[in-house]
């Protein structure tokens, strides 16, 4: 029996698909195993809870012990703004930035009582951190405000502005675990199809950003799209609202500062990635350049952690924040910084 050319043509057709079938359904395979491997591998994060340590709060709403107002006689007190990376995102709060400067501050004077008020929040910019302090200013009377300034602390929230701008914000992207990753970045296109799979998938979300700087160094893209860190170092010029608004949130927060008699210090922290070759470095000399034209104290934390191991820093795999150590790192870079500032009254041993 012998077998026509048209038979042959759809024998091998049909053969090619079944293939392509099989490599499909394999890959999906796949996908579905890691993805599964990585939903029982991820450190958990039930609510109430950061990573399964408890978050108790005051009435100030801060991640701290109850304040006493009005502030106690012979009490120094530094309110600490600042987002998650002050707040202590996986950590019991002793082991948070606020904690561990204030414990280390203790054992470091011979008379009077220092605190310093963990009022820092997750995702907070700088706007809202003059807001805060704004309104709580009176109530805390704080003798210096510590700002740890995030370098995504140029988010744009336009609602929070006082005026309008004509340029587009640059979108700040941050994948923080159970944030909405569409409010930092467009979603559009190609990227708007990733961006949906980063909402459902612990896979897709840690794979992207590796994925995106894998391919830049090759070559054979160009766009900063799919790079968090990246988006946020571009965002630091004059016609980025965001940066704009950070740059306007400082000055009045040290305007607040001088008529309140207080001191106040900016400490800017390092994007934990790629620090053995860090290109962030552009970004922290325009916060640190804008500080010095406003008269206002800033120090840098980048030589703490630059050409150091970036995961080593990190709360677990999958999240970048800062680990206990290094938060005792730049509690122990921001020592000498207070200490040098206080009265003279609280003297060192």
């Amino acid at each position: 029996m012998t077998h026509t050319p048209g038979k042959r043509t759809r024998s091998r057709f049909s053969g090619l698909l079944a293939r392509l079938a099989l490599l499909a359904a394999s890959l999906v395979a796949c996908f579905l195993f890691l993805e599964i491997v990585f939903r029982v591998i991820v450190p958990s994060n039930p609510p109430g809870t950061t990573y399964g340590k408890a978050v108790a709060k005051s009435t100030f709403g801060f991640r701290d012990r109850e304040l006493e107002v009005p502030k106690p006689e012979g009490t120094y007190r530094i309110v600490m703004l600042g987002d998650s990376f002050a707040w202590g995102v996986g950590l019991d709060v002793e082991q948070a930035l606020p904690e561990v400067l204030e414990t280390m501050l203790a054992a470091s004077v011979t008379s009077g009582t220092i605190e310093v008020v963990n009022a820092a929040e997750p995702g907070f910019n700088t706007v809202e951190e003059l807001n805060l302090l704004s309104e709580r200013r009176a109530a805390l009377e704080p003798d210096m405000v510590l700002l740890i300034y995030n370098l995504n602390d140029i988010e744009y929230l336009p609602e929070l502005s006082e005026r309008t701008y004509e340029n587009e914000p640059t979108p700040v992207v941050e994948l923080d675990p159970g944030e909405d990753v569409t409010k930092y970045s467009r979603n559009a296109g190609f990227r708007g199809f990733v961006l949906a799979l980063e909402r459902h998938s612990m896979l897709v979300r840690f794979m992207v950003p590796r994925m995106g700087a894998l391919l830049r160094r090759l070559g054979l893209i160009e766009s900063v799209e799919f790079s968090w860190v990246e988006k946020i170092y571009q965002g630091f010029s004059d016609d980025n609202p965001g940066w704009l608004e950070s740059k306007r949130a400082l000055a009045e927060i040290a305007g607040l500062c001088r008529e309140s008699g207080c001191r106040f210090v900016v400490a800017v922290y390092p994007l934990f990635a790629d620090l053995e070759s860090y290109k962030g470095r552009g970004a922290h000399q325009k916060v640190l350049e804008f500080c010095r034209e406003q008269g206002i104290e800033a120090v840098d934390l980048l030589p703490i952690f630059e050409n150091t191991r970036t995961r080593s820093h990190w709360i677990n795999f999958m999240d970048s924040h800062p680990n206990a150590a290094a938060h005792r790192a730049v509690a122990e870079r921001l020592l000498p910084v207070v200490r040098e500032r206080l009265p003279d009254r609280y003297s060192a041993p």
